[in-house]
This record gives C-alpha cells, sequence and structure tokens, in this order.
C-alpha cells in the first residue's frame, strides 16, 4: 500500500507539471501558458517544429519570463544557458500516457471517446489537464527510431526529451498497448518506419495513432514543466 501510495504521488507531481500552451504565430514563440478551459493550444506546424518552440518557452521572449538561451546546432535544439532550475519540453509520449492513466485512476476523470467540452478535466476541476479527448490530435515527443529531414529535431533530441521505438512494443507508462481502446478510444495505430511519430488524443483520453509528422490543420501539442534545484 506504502508503495502504491508513493508511485501514485510521483505521478500526480507530473501530473500537475504538464501544460497546455497557447501560440499565435507557428513560426515564433509566443506562447503564453494556459491551463484553463477552453484555452486555445498550439496548432498547425510539424512535430519538430513544436519541439522547438516548445524548448523556446524558456527563452527571454517565452511565456515564463526565463533567461534560458535555445539555439539550433547541427539539427539540434540545444540549451546554451540555463534558466533557473525548471526544463520545458514538448510532452512525451510516457509523460501524456502517465496523466491519461491518471485520469482513469481512482484519483482522476476520464472521458469516455470524444469530448467536445472544454471544461473536461483529468481531475474534474479546473486543476487537471483539459480536452485530452477533445476532437483534436496532438504531437508527443514519442518517435520510431527513423531520421527524416521532417522530425529532426525530435530524432536528435537528447534522451530525456523523447520516447524511441523499435518495434511494436510499448515503454512501460505510454499507455498504448497496456491500455488500448481503454475508455472507448477509437484508434490504436502503432509508429512504423513510415508513420515514424505518434499522435495522442483526439478520439478518446487513451487514443493513439501512427503519423509522418508533418504540418497538419488541426493537429496541435501540449508542453511538459519540470522544477528543480534554484526555485
Amino acid at each position: 500500500m506504502k508503495k502504491q501510495i508513493k508511485t501514485n504521488y510521483k505521478l500526480g507531481c507530473i501530473l500537475l507539471l504538464i501544460i497546455m500552451l497557447a501560440i499565435m504565430h507557428p513560426t515564433i514563440s509566443k506562447a503564453n501558458l494556459q491551463s484553463r478551459p477552453g484555452a486555445p493550444s498550439l496548432v498547425s506546424t510539424t512535430a519538430s517544429n513544436f519541439f522547438l518552440l516548445c524548448r523556446q518557452m524558456e527563452t527571454s521572449g517565452g511565456p515564463l519570463g526565463l533567461s534560458a538561451t535555445i539555439e539550433v546546432q547541427d539539427n539540434k535544439v540545444k540549451e546554451t544557458s540555463d534558466s533557473n532550475g525548471i526544463d520545458v519540453h514538448m510532452i512525451k509520449n510516457t509523460e501524456y500516457g502517465t496523466a491519461a492513466m491518471l485520469a482513469a485512476s481512482a484519483y482522476g476523470e476520464c472521458p469516455s471517446g470524444y469530448s467536445s467540452s472544454i471544461t473536461d478535466s483529468t481531475t474534474g476541476n479546473d486543476s487537471g489537464i483539459m480536452q485530452m479527448a477533445a476532437g483534436k490530435y496532438e504531437y508527443v515527443a514519442g518517435i520510431y527510431n527513423k531520421s527524416n529531414s521532417y522530425n529532426t529535431y525530435i530524432y536528435n533530441a537528447d534522451d530525456k526529451y523523447k520516447n524511441v521505438y523499435n518495434s511494436e512494443t510499448s515503454i512501460p507508462g505510454d499507455a498504448t498497448l497496456e491500455t488500448k481502446k481503454w475508455k472507448g478510444a477509437s484508434n490504436a495505430s502503432f509508429v512504423a518506419s513510415s508513420y515514424p511519430v505518434f499522435l495522442r488524443s483526439y478520439l478518446g483520453v487513451f487514443n493513439y495513432y501512427y503519423s509522418s509528422g508533418l504540418s497538419s490543420s488541426g493537429v496541435g501539442s501540449r508542453a511538459a514543466v519540470v522544477c528543480g534545484a534554484g526555485l
């Protein structure tokens, strides 16, 4: 029981750190942190560019008021100066999966299938993650082990910022094969060589689908914020 409580506590901490972001222009990071019902999300750019934009939230022009320097060097997004113990990145497949499983647990609230309500929350109130099944696919940093010109930033990212798949085998916590079509999710299509980037959400909290990673109208993403020493 103590071990279960400790695990749930850790998962809960991750849940509270996942946020939605709003970006008005797909190529310039002018985001505002949004966690309230009905807040707009970043949409319609490539999965790789979503990764860059999420990392740029730590810069002086980003919404957190931080002073990190984020640069692109050798097709890799690098943080060349720190931001006081805060790390912002595109949500990984395992981080999304953790939030989904918490929503479906005794500590959360999980809608079944697609939900059009802007007030749907993983906790049933404003403290949760909003609209995880609200009719919009979301790119996550979960990629099949294949490099190509339009998924470069995710593929070249440090291991802590991505989940890499070499076959149709789930990674603990990603809420894919082990929770296939839970809570009314419609799709369960795993990433592969031709479609290397995971899409989540849209037709249920546990929905997952494969994609090319290219820009697509209405496809969004989320950011995760990790807080560490120095805060």
